[in-house]
């Protein structure tokens, strides 16, 4: 599914309360610890969290200091996303409506019938949409050796990110699904069909009966004359505004125009890396009585992602 997006700026605001509490703590000679939680309360449906983090840092001889770190967060859905919607873009998805031989009652409405379609989608209200949340993990080290590597620094730290329940679009084919159900329980009685071509406002006779089994039976199923006879689309479309979807009035392909979709929580990223730091620092006497210390500085991140 490919999808473009442009602006949309909410004017409604919210007045979150928090509270943060953080304790450094020392549980062992050279073990060093921190402890935080913070609450937060947004109202309404979106209610309130509790994010934990605890960090230990442990120094088994001078040179060397060994951390890690776990933390939880969660980011509230925006207050415009909940009552307005997403931003408006552009959707390309399989769409079973459009392909005329579904309309026809020759193919299942799946969309693996769908013909693919580009339509402009709306935002729409997602009261009940919830939180996105992440876990965080770290792990490293610092080492900076005396003696003979006196000036060295050597850092290397591993990271993971798992994020869940992320605010998306709902899929395209939801928006749809309705119109599909209604097509379902009308596409099997013969007396709902009428022909393609009269569809079409500047057809001389307006949505003129057609039976699908006497032309199977005369032409063909792989006929055009079969392909020609469809389901009333009146049967089956909701012309209420900012409903679901909108297509093209009295259009022989049954073109999209518009599609409103609602936020759901689906997405998902998990996310890890390395990163690595090497520097090296020396003194230059720079005059007769100054010492001026001097860095060389070298550092990669590598990291992998998945994206649901």
């Amino acid at each position: 599914m490919n999808a473009q997006t442009v602006s949309l700026t909410s004017i409604t605001n919210e007045t979150p309360k928090g509270v943060f509490i953080e304790a450094a703590l020392p549980f062992w000679e050279n073990v060093e610890s921190q402890i935080a939680v913070r609450y937060e309360d947004y109202g309404g449906n979106i209610g309130s969290e509790v994010s934990p983090k605890i960090a230990l840092s442990w120094r088994p001889f001078e040179t060397m200091l060994v951390r890690g770190s776990f933390s939880e967060s969660f980011r509230a859905p925006n207050i415009g996303i909940v009552e307005q919607g997403l931003e408006a873009g552009s959707v390309v998805f399989n769409d079973p409506i459009s392909n005329q031989a579904v309309r026809a009652g020759l193919l299942p409405p799946t969309p693996e019938n769908g013909e693919a379609e580009h339509s402009y989608t709306l935002g729409g209200p997602a009261p009940y949409v919830g939180n996105e949340y992440a876990d965080t993990y770290s792990a490293g080290f610092i080492w900076t050796p005396d003696g003979a590597l006196d000036g060295l620094s050597v850092q290397a730290d591993f990271w993971k990110f798992d994020v869940r329940d992320r605010v998306l679009p709902e899929p395209a084919i939801s928006a749809v699904q309705p119109e599909i159900e209604r097509f379902k329980k009308v596409v099997g009685d013969p007396n709902n069909y009428i022909l393609n071509d009269s569809i079409s406002s500047d057809s001389p006779v307006l949505d003129i009966p057609c039976d699908p089994n006497a032309l199977t039976a005369q032409y063909g199923a792989d006929s055009e004359e079969r392909l020609n006879c469809v389901v009333n689309p009146a049967l089956y479309t909701d012309t209420t505004q900012g409903v679901g979807i909108s297509r093209a009035f009295r259009s022989e392909s049954a073109g999209l125009i518009t599609l409103t979709l609602a936020a759901i929580n689906a997405g998902q990223i998990e996310a890890d890396g390395v990163d690595v730091k090497l520097g090296y620092s020396w003194d230059n006497d720079l005059a007769d009585s100054e010492s001026v210390p001097i860095t060389l500085m070298c550092a990669n991140t590598s990291y992998s992602m998945y994206q649901v």
